[in-house]
């Protein structure tokens, strides 16, 4: 399958000139006395990894920006706001009222199928928000869903996740 194909291609990247690629990209964002990069978060392995990278690793000053659709363990929401004091940044939640979750859940079942279609378009859409909001223009994405799982682009792309990606 294209997702298997796209998978192959990891073998023979070479990830240390792509650090270096992404490491060169951040230092030209850098912005003194605001955020470098913004990074959507859900509080799991990937993100705590995201976050750690900005950080720790690139030395960046990330603001953790997280779409709530009420759907977080009690588990899941210890490590989500224990992030901010592990990594020693702001982080901005949004978690839309109890009405308009039962509103937007029978909405997206109806229309989608998927009672938990508001939770996959706030976790793309609400980030950019706030990235336009606080003029950041560099957003840290966990994965290109569509590219890994999907095979729709390959490693050699190096797709932007601009107004016409996702209206394709």
């Amino acid at each position: 399958c294209s997702g298997c194909r796209v998978a192959a291609q990891k073998g023979r990247i070479d990830w240390g000139a792509r650090f270096g690629m992404l490491r060169e990209l951040a230092q030209r964002y850098k912005n003194p006395g605001g955020y470098d990069i913004l990074i959507p978060v859900s509080g799991g392995k990937d993100s705590y990894y995201q976050a750690h990278v900005a950080v720790r690793e690139l030395g960046l000053k990330p603001l953790l920006v997280t779409y709530d659709g009420n759907n977080f363990s009690p588990e899941g929401e210890r490590n989500l706001r224990r992030m901010r004091d592990v990594f020693d940044c702001d982080h901005i939640v949004f978690g839309p009222g109890t009405d308009v979750l039962i509103r937007m859940n029978r909405i997206g079942f109806r229309l989608q199928g998927d009672m938990n279609w508001h939770n996959h378009c706030g976790i793309f859409t609400y980030p950019v928000q706030m990235a336009v909001k606080y003029r950041i223009p560099l957003v840290l994405w966990g994965e290109h869903g569509f590219m890994d799982l999907g095979g729709m682009h390959s490693y050699d792309d190096f797709v932007e996740f601009s107004a016409e990606h996702r209206l394709k």
